[in-house]
């Protein structure tokens, strides 16, 4: 199983198993230790590789909440503590790529209502890696014959 995390109070979450993607978030300010909670769900999920959009600061934004990196200290660590390989997929390429908007998340049949935005937003970092490692020639050609373009 592949794991994308898009990190933030509300953590998006996509797994890869077997062919299929599941989409939904993760409410972690609900709970009184996020930190663990984060943790002990990579723990249940056992992914062999992980994917995250990683944060980037950019000087003159206001109201900058840092909740998301350090649920990126939990995924390290977690990945680390058990050497499982992390990808990154920078905010530009995951939502603002070739998976920007939701027309082509819905032609293949992935969207989920429930999940959004942050499970679908983790769905895109996890299509964007896909796509930048080649193993995506099976969505392009479904998105050709529904859509009509690329």
């Amino acid at each position: 199983m592949i794991v994308s995390l898009d990190p933030g109070k509300t953590t998006g979450v996509c797994t890869f198993n077997g062919g299929e993607y599941k989409t939904y978030h993760l409410k972690l300010f609900e709970y009184p230790r996020p930190h663990s909670i984060l943790y002990e769900h990579l723990s249940e999920l056992k992914p062999v590789a992980i994917v995250y959009e990683p944060f980037h600061f950019r000087a003159g934004q206001l109201g900058v909440v840092f909740t998301g990196v350090e649920y990126i200290g939990v995924i390290e660590l977690w990945a680390q503590q058990r050497s499982v390989p992390i990808e990154k997929v920078t905010p530009g390429t995951g939502k603002g790529g070739f998976w920007k908007g939701n027309a082509k998340i819905k032609a293949l049949g992935l969207w989920n209502t429930a999940a959004n935005p942050h499970g679908m937003d983790a769905l895109r970092v996890m299509l964007s890696l896909q796509m930048k490692l080649g193993h995506a020639s099976h969505l392009i050609e479904k998105l050709r014959s529904t859509l009509r373009i690329v």
